[in-house]
């Protein structure tokens, strides 16, 4: 199985709900994981994503992005968009966010 997750460019969100999962299941199974970062600097392109099994989203920036992505749904791979956080409720004092 080749999985692709696509993060926000290092975050502490991608390491804890991306990268350390991620990577631990590619220990125990060894499956082929590559991470690859999308910002508004680094577009994702279907051609990108053509292969993998699974392509895990996080916190795409833009919602070109995000239809990008649900257009790579193939009748062979699956789509994981990671909802943990509530990033649409985040408080005014939280101002880095």
């Amino acid at each position: 199985m080749r999985i692709l997750a696509l993060h926000d460019g290092g975050s502490g969100c991608s390491w804890y709900r991306i990268f350390t999962p991620l990577e631990e299941l590619a220990k125990q199974t060894g499956w082929p994981i590559r991470f690859l970062a999308v910002t508004n600097n680094i577009p994702i392109t279907l051609s990108s994503m053509e292969g993998y099994d699974v392509i895990v989203g996080q916190r795409f920036t833009s919602h070109r992005g995000l239809e990008t992505w649900r257009r790579a749904r193939t009748p062979f791979s699956r789509l994981v968009y990671e909802t943990d956080d509530d990033v649409f409720s985040v408080s005014p004092e939280n101002w880095a966010a």
